[in-house]
């Protein structure tokens, strides 16, 4: 990332506004994207946040017809929940569906989907529990009654396998600064190719258009692509950083230095409560990377604790999160492991 940080400080004091270079780095980043989650490029867009590419979706649909239902749930991070609430204004009706400690099944989302619902959002993992959705079973049940499905991967891609054509969601979004090794500034959306051409987004920007430089223009003509989908310019410096950290990924290095410590099992046996009972089907759990104890009210003082021990984990409501990456070594897993259980021997936090 330092380096990449560098190249982008050279570039601004040898070339000022390389605007050229840099559209070929956002195609460059939009090819990376889309290979980690097996897509087209055409079907991946560069926006800044998920937040905005998520409202430009929303904006671009129809709550006027018979089809006017949202249905999301409490496991979204605010950063979905807040804007499809923001639809009632337009007339949708949003249904929340919530979760009672234990995660949502599929028959849960099933049961709450009717030929009323519009967009049904499922993210991928939980940003409080760690608790991993079954996204293939989610999306027949939304497509089962005519529905779509946008599912939020920010806290599983680049650590969890994923292929957005095995689980059939509509719209997926994702950004780079966690498990894909990036900084805050960029993220990407992907919609279904053949949904494309019937979504013209109101919450878009000068990019989402074929002819972008036109000055004075007096008509709309969006993009062909999921780049209709764009707002404004990007975070350049964050977009360098993006390229190198998914090129880290799709080299595999993750996978040649991960081991069997990341496995949610060995968490469990040391005294992690979890998120899920134990009886749970497997796909509820994030099992390479994010590990959730249950903090019951007082994970913030676990986490100051685990901070003064050199342990940066973070205090997700009642849960105290751990995010293990391939730059962990096995003896700092099992460092916070051990710190774990010595606080939940100490007092019932």
């Amino acid at each position: 990332m330092v380096l990449a940080l560098e190249r982008h400080r050279r570039d601004l004091a040898e070339q000022g506004n390389p605007w050229d270079m840099w559209m070929d780095m956002v195609e460059e980043a939009k090819g990376l994207f889309a290979r980690l989650i097996g897509a087209r490029d055409d079907e991946v867009t560069v926006g800044y946040s998920v937040s905005s590419l998520f409202s430009s979706v929303l904006s671009a649909l129809d709550y006027g017809g018979r089809r006017r239902k949202l249905l999301t749930s409490d496991l979204e991070y605010p950063n979905i929940t807040y804007p499809v609430l923001m639809q009632r204004k337009r007339g949708a009706e949003v249904r929340v569906l919530r979760d009672a400690g234990h995660g949502l099944s599929p028959e849960d989302y099933a049961a709450a989907i009717d030929d009323e619902t519009l967009l049904v959002t499922a993210i991928h993992v939980s940003s409080l529990s760690g608790f991993r959705q079954d996204l293939r079973s989610i999306s027949e049940a939304a497509h089962a009654r005519g529905a779509m499905v946008f599912s939020d991967a920010y806290q599983s891609l680049g650590t969890v396998a994923l292929d957005v054509k095995r689980e059939d969601v509509d719209f997926l979004s994702s950004g780079t600064h966690k498990w894909l090794l990036g900084l805050p500034g960029i993220a990407f959306l992907y919609v279904r190719r053949d949904l494309i051409g019937s979504l013209e987004p109101v919450d878009a920007g000068w990019l989402s258009q074929e002819r972008p430089f036109e000055f004075g223009a007096r008509d709309l003509n969006y993009r062909r692509t999921a780049d209709r989908f764009q707002s404004g310019t990007w975070s350049i410096p964050s977009l360098y950083a993006a390229i190198e950290g998914m090129r880290i990924i799709l080299e595999g290095r993750p996978r040649r230095h991960r081991g069997a410590y990341t496995h949610p099992d060995r968490t469990r046996a040391q005294g992690d409560r979890g998120a899920r009972p134990e009886d749970r089907d497997p796909i509820g759990s994030c099992e390479e990377g994010c590990h959730s104890v249950r903090g019951h009210g007082g994970s913030r003082v676990g986490e100051g604790e685990l901070r003064k021990m050199g342990i940066i984990a973070s205090a997700r409501g009642n849960y105290l999160r751990l995010c293990i990456h391939f730059y962990n070594t096995e003896d700092e897993v099992d460092r916070a492991i051990d710190a774990l259980s010595s606080m939940e021997n100490r007092r019932p936090w």
